[in-house]
């Protein structure tokens, strides 16, 4: 397994570039589950162009809506 990261959620776009605190640069790829059915959950990964290895984030509120079906809401009242 390579490197893999967790994060609650997120605004990244395909393709929008980040910056680490290094300064090393990647690009954001995300895999929907119907462009790969075996995967099941969205896939988000910061591919290097010049690293030996990309980074897997698993965006865990939408990881958990597309294995278990749960659903997030916020509890206080507008």
């Amino acid at each position: 397994m390579g490197l893999v990261t967790i994060c609650w959620d997120t605004k990244l776009a395909n393709e929008d570039a980040v910056e680490d605190l290094t300064g090393a640069k990647r690009t954001v790829k995300i895999t929907s589950p119907k462009s790969d059915s075996a995967l099941g959950y969205t896939r988000y990964m910061l591919v290097s162009d010049t690293a030996g290895h990309n980074i897997e984030v698993i965006v865990l509120k939408e990881f958990l809506n597309e294995k278990l079906k749960l659903d997030f809401r916020s509890r206080t009242k507008v």
